[in-house]
């Protein structure tokens, strides 16, 4: 799709966005930084949007809910994304012909120590896999089966995207 085709598309769905805030997040409908988390989301279904798949009405709005559902949480966990965590793609000399787009995202960790949220046979089997061990050799090791080591990696796993916040 070009830039003309993505443009046309925003601006022909920009509605959308602002009626997903009223109807989904009523208590963000004045705030001007979910409107922008909404049209991030509305961009970025325009760059990944298949007209094969369905229409773009539904894909976009999964999309924007996706962005502002983060949004929100980041607000919870008392983070805040804002215009000054975008950056503007400019692919002529205009400034106005620029489009926004998401800043590389930064994990940050909001959890207490992983040490006190792991148990030591899970924390002893990430330290394993950190230094490239294989299951086989990790069960092996720690004295359990190959699929006990899977499914403690899986709870790991689990835990620690819990308690990570992109922004």
């Amino acid at each position: 799709m070009t830039k003309d085709e993505q443009i046309k598309l925003i601006e022909e769905n920009e509605k959308l966005v602002y009626s997903i805030i009223n109807t989904y997040y009523p208590t963000l409908a004045k705030d001007d930084d979910a409107k922008q988390i909404g049209l991030i989301g509305l961009w970025k279904a325009t760059t990944l949007y298949n007209p094969e798949r369905g229409k773009f009405t539904t894909y976009a709005g999964v999309a924007i809910r996706r962005h502002l559902t983060a949004y929100m949480t980041s607000i919870a966990r008392g983070f805040n994304i804002t215009m000054s965590s975008l950056t503007i793609e400019d692919d002529d000399d205009e400034v106005d012909s620029g489009i926004l787009t998401p800043a590389p995202l930064r994990p940050i960790w909001v959890g207490p120590p992983l040490n006190t949220l792991l148990t030591a046979r899970q924390m002893m089997i990430l330290r394993m896999r950190k230094d490239e061990w294989d299951y086989r050799s990790i069960a092996a090791q720690v004295g359990v089966s190959r699929t006990t080591v899977m499914n403690e990696m899986h709870t790991i796993k689990s835990i620690i995207n819990d308690n990570i916040l992109y922004i």
